[in-house]
């Protein structure tokens, strides 16, 4: 991300920690839920799009409004989707679907 917005700074460098996502994300084995906005100032909507089709499936996306830290509150049906992703993945028993323990 370092090199894409600060593409005339040398952020391999500079940055000490990688958070590589695309590259793990192949590996979950667990439901996904993307959350991202194209207002976020931070963080393009391409990479969440990306993140998105590297993910296994079962996988939803959610767009939401607003920036980097708002989003969540200025987007209707936030709260809901998240639920329903909850509610729809996660048992009572507190395990994923299938997939076991959490």
């Amino acid at each position: 991300m370092g090199k894409q917005v600060f593409p005339w700074l040398p952020a391999r460098l500079i940055v000490r920690n990688r958070y590589d996502n695309l590259s793990k994300i192949p590996h979950i084995k667990v439901p996904i839920l993307v959350l991202h906005s194209r207002e976020d100032e931070m963080i393009p909507f391409s990479m969440a799009e990306e993140l998105l089709a590297a993910a296994e499936r079962p996988k939803e996306f959610f767009e939401m409004r607003g920036d980097h830290n708002g989003g969540y509150a200025m987007t209707n049906g936030y709260a809901e989707a998240l639920g329903k992703f909850i509610l729809e993945h996660i048992d009572p028993a507190n395990s994923i679907r299938g997939k076991g323990k959490v």
